[in-house]
C-alpha cells in the first residue's frame, strides 16, 4: 500500500514545481526598507518571490508589530472562569483601529513565534539599542514585582554585595536594615520579610537596565507571570522584525493563480485547499458560498480557497470554547502565529486578512478570532501565496499516519459535543429548561441549558449563587419559568460550555484510574472516551460496560474519533 501511494504521489509531482526556500537574513536591520515596496495593494513591506509562478511575499525582515496595519473591526470575548484558571485576563475586547500588540501577550505566541525565548539583549542588539538608553520604568510590569521575584529571575544576585547594585541598595534601605558589606543572599537569610519589598517603592525611572546585572540576558519566560505580559510592555519588542523571532514566519511553499471569484451553490465537486488545524485544510462550504478558484499548474487544477465568512472549528483545550469555538476558514502559509483568510469584496477583488489567537499553558489555545487585520488586496489574475500544499493523495496518506488521541490535554471538546449530539440528538438551546423532575433521593430540580445540567449539581449552584441567583434557582425549582435574558445572565453560554468541558475532564480523570476489563489495564484512548460517556450518561457509579449505556457510549467514542481524524 505504501509503495502504491508513493508511486501515485510521484506521478502527480509536477517537474520544476518546487517550493520557495526564502529564509529571512539574520542581520542588523537597516534604517530604511531595502529591496522592498509598499504599494496600494499591499499594506505591509513585501518582496517578489519566484518559482513556476511569481508573486508578492511578506518581507519578514522588515515587518514588525508596530508596522502591522490596525485591527479592521471591533470585537470581544469574555470568560471569568478561564481568566481565573489562567490567573490573568484571557478575556479580550478591542476596537477598530487598535494595534494587535496592545492586546496580545507573550504567552499568546508560546508555541508559534516562541517569544518567551527572547531576552532584552536579543531584542536590543539587532535594533542597535543601547541598554543605558532604556530605564527600568519602561518595564512597567516591574511595579508588580518584589525583591524575591527579581531574585527568582536572577538568582546570581544573591552573591552580589548589596552596595554594588544601587537600586536594590536603595530598596533595602527603605526597611532600615544594616546592609554594610553584606551580600543580598545574606540579607535575605537574616531578614525573612525582605524579599517581599516591592520594587514600586523605587523611582524606577532613575535607573537604566544596566543597573540590574544580568537582567538583559535572562529569557522572558523566566519573568514572573511572563505569559500575561503585553507585547507592547517589552521595550522595543514591537520594533523587532519578525525574522528575529526564535521561530519566525517562513515563505516556503507555492503560489496559485487566482482564476475567478464566484458564488457557488453546490460544493459536492469542490476540491478545497482551506480550512483549519482541527478539521484539516480541505473544508468545503457548508452551504452556498464564495470561492477563490486557483490554478497555474496541473497540481492546483480545480482547487479553491473558501471565503472567510465560512467557519471551521478551532482551538485546543478549554480555550477552544472561545468565540463559540469557531474561526474563519483559511490557511497558515507563513506560521501558526496567525491565520490567513481571504475575504471577497466583489467578483474580481478580495482582501487578504490575518487573525490571531489567545494561548495559555494551563488552558490551551483559542480559535483564531482576533482580527481581521488587512494585509493586502488581491484581484483575479494575481498570484496568491498558499504555503505548503498537499495533493489529495498526500492528504489521504497523512490521515492514515496521523497520531491518535492518548493524552488528556489533547481532548477536543467541540468534537466531543458533536459526538454526543450524533447519538443523543442535538443538545438543547443555552436558554432551555426542563419541567420539574425528581432525583432518586427525592431532590426537586430542573435540567438547565444546552447540556441539561441538573440544577442540584454543586458546580451549577456555585456559579449561579455567585451572581446572587439563589432566588432565581428557587423560582425555577418551584416550577416557575424565567425569561431568556434572565436565564442567560444567571447561567451564561460561556459558563455552560466551561462546565461541559470541566465535567468531561473530571470523568476522564476517573476513567483513567479504572481498569478496562478488555485489556486489564487502565482505560486509555478510545476506550477512555467510551467509559467517560458511560459515566456521563449513567452517573459515575454506573457499572463498566453496563447494557444501560454501553451502546450509546460506544457510538459516542466511535464518532469522536471519526470527527477528529
Amino acid at each position: 500500500m505504501k509503495d502504491l501511494l508513493t508511486t501515485i504521489l510521484t506521478l502527480f509531482i509536477i517537474p520544476g514545481f518546487v517550493p520557495i526556500l526564502n529564509k529571512p537574513p539574520k542581520s542588523v536591520v537597516p534604517q530604511k526598507y531595502a529591496n522592498t515596496t509598499i504599494n496600494s495593494k499591499w499594506l505591509i513591506p513585501h518582496k517578489i518571490g519566484k518559482n513556476v509562478l511569481e508573486g508578492n511575499l511578506p518581507a519578514w525582515e522588515f515587518i514588525n508589530f508596530s508596522n502591522l496595519p490596525p485591527l479592521n473591526s471591533s470585537g470581544n470575548w469574555h470568560s471569568s472562569e478561564l481568566d481565573e484558571l489562567a490567573q490573568y485576563p484571557l478575556s479580550v475586547e478591542w476596537e477598530k483601529g487598535d494595534s494587535i500588540a496592545s492586546i496580545l501577550t507573550i504567552g499568546d505566541f508560546r508555541s508559534s513565534f516562541q517569544l518567551q525565548l527572547l531576552s532584552l539583549n536579543s531584542i536590543f542588539i539587532p535594533l542597535s539599542v543601547l541598554p543605558k538608553s532604556v530605564n527600568l520604568a519602561e518595564l512597567s510590569f516591574l511595579n508588580s514585582w518584589n525583591l524575591g521575584d527579581l531574585i527568582s529571575v536572577i538568582p546570581e544576585l544573591k552573591d552580589q554585595k548589596i552596595e554594588t547594585i544601587t537600586p536594590l541598595l536603595e530598596l533595602v534601605k527603605t526597611s532600615k536594615q544594616n546592609v554594610s558589606g553584606k551580600s543580598i543572599g545574606e540579607l535575605l537569610e537574616e531578614n525573612q520579610g525582605l524579599d517581599s519589598l516591592k520594587l514600586s517603592k523605587l523611582d524606577l525611572s532613575k535607573y537604566t537596565l544596566e543597573a540590574i546585572p544580568q537582567l538583559l540576558s535572562k529569557p522572558l519566560e523566566s519573568y514572573k507571570d511572563w505569559q500575561s505580559i503585553s507585547i507592547s510592555d517589552i521595550p522595543y519588542l514591537t520594533k523587532l522584525p519578525f525574522s528575529f523571532f526564535p521561530n519566525p514566519p517562513q515563505n516556503q511553499g507555492y503560489f496559485g493563480l487566482i482564476k475567478s471569484i464566484e458564488l457557488v451553490d453546490s460544493t459536492e465537486t469542490m476540491s478545497a485547499i482551506s480550512g483549519g488545524i482541527n478539521d484539516g485544510f480541505e473544508q468545503k462550504c457548508i452551504s452556498s458560498c464564495q470561492i477563490i478558484s486557483v490554478g497555474g499548474s496541473e497540481f492546483l487544477s480545480g482547487r479553491s480557497w473558501v471565503e472567510s465568512q465560512q467557519k471551521v472549528r478551532g482551538g485546543q483545550g478549554k480555550l477552544a470554547i472561545a468565540a463559540g469555538g469557531l474561526e474563519s476558514t483559511g490557511r497558515h502559509p507563513y506560521s501558526r502565529g496567525f491565520k490567513i483568510a481571504v475575504t471577497p469584496v466583489d467578483k474580481t477583488n478580495a482582501l487578504i486578512v490575518a487573525y490571531f489567537r489567545r494561548e495559555n499553558t494551563e488552558v490551551g489555545k483559542s480559535p483564531y478570532f482576533l482580527g481581521p487585520i488587512v494585509l493586502a488586496e488581491t484581484s483575479v489574475g494575481d498570484t496568491l501565496f498558499l504555503g505548503e500544499i498537499q495533493s489529495n493523495f498526500q492528504s489521504v496518506q497523512n490521515s492514515i499516519n496521523a497520531p491518535r488521541f492518548d493524552e488528556l490535554e489533547e481532548l477536543d471538546f467541540l468534537a466531543l459535543q458533536k459526538a454526543y449530539e450524533k447519538v443523543l440528538g442535538e443538545f438543547a438551546r443555552y436558554s432551555d429548561t426542563s419541567t420539574v423532575i425528581f432525583s432518586g433521593n427525592g431532590d426537586r430540580g430542573k435540567l438547565l441549558g444546552k447540556y441539561r445540567f441538573w440544577s442540584r449539581l454543586p458546580q451549577v449552584r456555585e456559579r449561579i449563587a455567585a451572581k446572587k441567583g439563589i432566588g432565581f434557582l428557587q423560582k425555577l425549582e418551584s416550577g416557575k419559568d424565567s425569561s431568556m435574558s434572565e436565564f442567560l445572565i444567571m447561567f451564561s453560554p460561556e459558563q455552560q460550555d466551561f462546565l461541559f468541558a470541566s465535567r468531561q475532564l473530571e470523568l476522564f480523570d476517573l476513567a483513567r484510574e479504572q481498569i478496562d476489563p478488555e485489556t486489564n489495564n487502565n482505560f486509555t484512548g478510545q476506550r477512555a472516551i467510551e467509559r467517560v460517556a458511560q459515566m456521563y450518561l449513567g452517573g459515575i457509579g454506573v457499572v463498566i460496560d453496563s447494557n444501560l449505556v454501553k451502546k450509546e457510549a460506544s457510538e459516542i467514542a466511535k464518532n469522536y474519533y471519526q470527527i477528529i481524524q
